[in-house]
Order: C-alpha cells, then sequence, then structure tokens
C-alpha cells in the first residue's frame, strides 16, 4: 500500500485512492513503529494538501500518544496547535496544545512565540503581562527584551486601577531603559507612568 501511495503521489497528489491506500498501509504496518512513521508523515502531508484539517489534527493526536521522544512529541504538539489554531479555529484546543508542547520542551521558542501571540489576540490581560514579562527576562536580544518590557508596561496601563499597579508598570519601563538605553518610546513611557503614580 505505501509503494502504491508512492506511485500515486508521484502521478497525481492526494486523491482519496491516495490516501486510502495510506489509511491502509497505516493499519496493516501498526506493529512496525518506524514505517509507521515513515506513513503517517507522508499522510499528515496529503491530508494537508487535501484540507481534511480534522483528520490531520487525529494523526497528529494519535502520533502524539505514541511516541516517546521528547522533542518529537513537543514538535508534534507544536504542529496540532498550529491546525487548531489557523485551520480549525479551535482556540482553546490550541492553546491546550501548545501548552502540552512547552510542558514538554519549556524552551521550545516557536511555542512561546505562539502562546504569546494568542494571549495578545484575545487572552486574559494579566496572563500577558505575565508572559510578557517572562519573554523580556529571557530574550537575548536587547531591543527585543526592551520592547516587550514596553509592551508590558503599555498592556497593565490598559487596566491599572492604582498605584502599586502604575509603579510595577514603571519599574518595567526602566527595565526596557536598562536593556536599550534612551529610547523615545521609553522615555515617553516613562514620564507618563511617573505622572500617574503622582496623581495616585
Amino acid at each position: 500500500y505505501l509503494e502504491l501511495a508512492d506511485a500515486r503521489t508521484r502521478d497525481g497528489g492526494a486523491d482519496e485512492a491516495t490516501l486510502n491506500a495510506l489509511r491502509r498501509a497505516l493499519h496493516i504496518e501498526a506493529e512496525d513503529g518506524h514505517l509507521v512513521m515513515q506513513i503517517e508523515e507522508r499522510l499528515l502531508d496529503l491530508l494537508d494538501q487535501a484540507g481534511l484539517y480534522g483528520e490531520l489534527a487525529g494523526v497528529l493526536r494519535e502520533q502524539l500518544q505514541r511516541d516517546s521522544d521528547p522533542a518529537r512529541r513537543a514538535q508534534r504538539a507544536l504542529r496540532l496547535a498550529r491546525v487548531q489554531q489557523e485551520r480549525l479555529r479551535d482556540r482553546e484546543g490550541a492553546g491546550a496544545s501548545v501548552d502540552l508542547a512547552l510542558s514538554i520542551e519549556p524552551g521550545l521558542l516557536e511555542a512561546r512565540r505562539m502562546k504569546l501571540q494568542m494571549q495578545r489576540d484575545g487572552g486574559d490581560k494579566r496572563e500577558l503581562v505575565q508572559l510578557l514579562l517572562k519573554e523580556a527576562a529571557q530574550h537575548p536580544e536587547p531591543e527585543q527584551a526592551a520592547n516587550l518590557w514596553i509592551e508590558a508596561a503599555r498592556t497593565q496601563m490598559e487596566f491599572a486601577r492604582d498605584r502599586d499597579e502604575f509603579e510595577s508598570a514603571l519599574s518595567w519601563a526602566k527595565e526596557a531603559d536598562a536593556a536599550s538605553p534612551r529610547r523615545t518610546d521609553t522615555v515617553e513611557l516613562w514620564a507618563e507612568l511617573a505622572e500617574r503614580v503622582g496623581l495616585e
């Protein structure tokens, strides 16, 4: 079946007969882990081409359950998150898959970026601030770290109600200035926050 699927793929791509050949091959070769992985990867690519995203997500879930390699599992969870977010519009499922990827590999940069963007796109503002602070503290590039400190401070300003919250935001503006001194946007932010703190 795998050879048939290979031949059909060369001849015409992701038609139903090719997909069925791979589905049958997956079932028949279930005991051969290496071959199953090859079949799954071919099937994933063709399901993506065919727009069968629900089945694509299902195959990725099966891989996650079976695979014991942490690096591969993290990448599979991240790929599942992208399918859920971009193709299935399943924000909750995507969030759970990103969290799974990060629980397996906390330093996975792509997963951290995706989680941050998901929070920006509609998550809780306080959770977004905490993520921004974490990323700012870890970011190796001073300019990018300053951007994150500034974003955290400005996001905090959107919901801050008392002096302590504004003072926290002011401390992050100071961190931004320490990371990248004398930037105009940092100076402006500092002035706004100093005024807010003075008025509280």
